[in-house]
């Protein structure tokens, strides 16, 4: 760093210097209480937080409060739908229980499909010349890759990869242990450059809007 040399130089690098300063001891000071910075990278010289003040409340929803629930799905939207009966006696007196009409309690449960993964194999047949004996093979039918995974297939390894920010090793795993699919670190690569040759354009295309 050259030294200035006139008296006014002087004054202008002390004021930029002191400037700069200013904003070093602002981002030393910075704490989980007076930014968003997270409270694991506090300090050991940053004061504890103050507790709060118990309110007296009980934890949970207060009275008057009408809560939130998940609202059920329709009967089209079910993919299957089981009656459960009452019992055919009481459970404290033992006389028989009778239906009264009433409007029956909905419980339904969520469940994930068991994941198989759906491989076709495209038979290429061969065929010869007759006249100059050059060999052909059968064209793949249009739109399907030449690599091994599929379009859906490639579109979850680049969300797993762009969006929920996991290596090439866990999105491997995923592949492996959720969707039965089982491939080589190598693939999975070269499944990314796949995703960012397909994104290329439309990603061109947006910076053009904004």
């Amino acid at each position: 760093m050259a030294l200035p040399d006139t008296v006014p130089a002087c004054h202008e690098l002390i004021q930029q210097l002191q400037q700069d300063l200013d904003v070093l001891r602002e981002r030393v000071n910075l704490n989980s209480r007076n930014s968003s910075k997270p409270p694991s990278s506090d300090g050991p010289g940053t004061p504890p937080r103050t507790p709060k003040a118990q309110s007296g409340k009980r934890l949970g929803g207060q009275p008057g409060h009408k809560g939130s629930f998940r609202a059920p799905l329709p009967e089209g939207k079910l993919t299957s739908k089981v009656l459960c009966p009452p019992p055919p006696q009481c459970t404290a007196c033992g006389c028989a229980v009778e239906a009264d009409g009433d409007k029956p309690m909905r419980h339904q449960v969520f469940e994930l499909p068991r994941i198989e993964p759906l491989v076709t194999e495209y038979v290429r047949l061969r065929g010869v010349c007759s006249g100059c004996g050059q060999k052909h093979h059968g064209a793949l039918p249009a739109g399907v890759p030449n690599g091994q995974l599929g379009p859906r297939a490639l579109a979850l390894v680049g969300t797993l990869a762009g969006q929920f920010h996991l290596t090439q090793r866990k999105v491997q795993d995923v592949l492996s242990h959720i969707m039965g699919i089982r491939f080589s670190l190598g693939t999975v690569s070269q499944a990314h450059g796949l995703v960012s040759q397909a994104l290329a354009a439309p990603v061109a295309q947006l910076h053009a809007e904004l």
